[in-house]
């Protein structure tokens, strides 16, 4: 009996991500941000911004870019997004994904070259798309205290890319001021 009723209390895990875009369709508005990160304001700024971009006329998109996050913050973050937005699939080629008109990156920590995957960094910094793409970084930050871990290469690499930005905003002062620090 006590066996029976534990299998009435288990519980199925979603399979949410059935509904993953596998091509971009009439998406124009990649948005690159740290969604899937598992912090809860983290994942409700990342809602904001996609229903601000709706609410503009924009037809946004998240691109899953995998931060270094615990597997139940990643559960709870992508149950959520993946329930209420756009997700584009992994297998979109970075051909199709270059067809989009604009690249929204941010909001958060998504400069923060400590916490990042390399591969995360330089997309969250508009590196593997055309340099044609209309590019907007909102309130992106570095992270507290990161400025000093950029190696030379990096600065480089970041200055370049923020050169193809149309827009850039900036969490704090601290952000500010890394900028003018690292950028001239």
């Amino acid at each position: 009996m006590r066996e029976q009723s534990m299998k009435r209390i288990q519980v199925k895990t979603p399979s949410y991500k059935e509904g993953v875009l596998k091509e971009l369709g009439n998406r124009d508005c990649l948005v690159a941000g740290l969604w899937n990160y598992g912090d809860y304001g983290t994942v409700m700024g990342a809602y904001a911004l996609y229903k601000f971009l709706e609410e503009q006329g924009k037809k946004p998109v998240f691109l899953d870019v995998n931060p270094k996050a615990g597997v139940f913050q990643r559960h709870v973050a992508e149950s959520f997004i993946y329930g209420h937005c756009q997700v584009c699939s992994e297998e979109i080629s970075q051909e199709e994904l270059n067809r989009a008109p604009l690249l929204v990156t941010g909001s958060g920590s998504v400069w923060d070259y400590r916490s990042l995957s390399q591969e995360a960094w330089r997309t969250f910094f508009g590196v593997p798309f055309h340099k044609q793409m209309e590019k907007i970084a909102f309130s992106a930050s570095f992270g507290k205290g990161s400025g000093e871990a950029f190696s030379q290469t990096a600065i480089l690499e970041m200055k370049t890319a923020l050169k193809t930005f149309r827009k850039v905003s900036v969490r704090t002062e601290y952000d500010a001021g890394t900028c003018e620090d690292l950028f001239d």
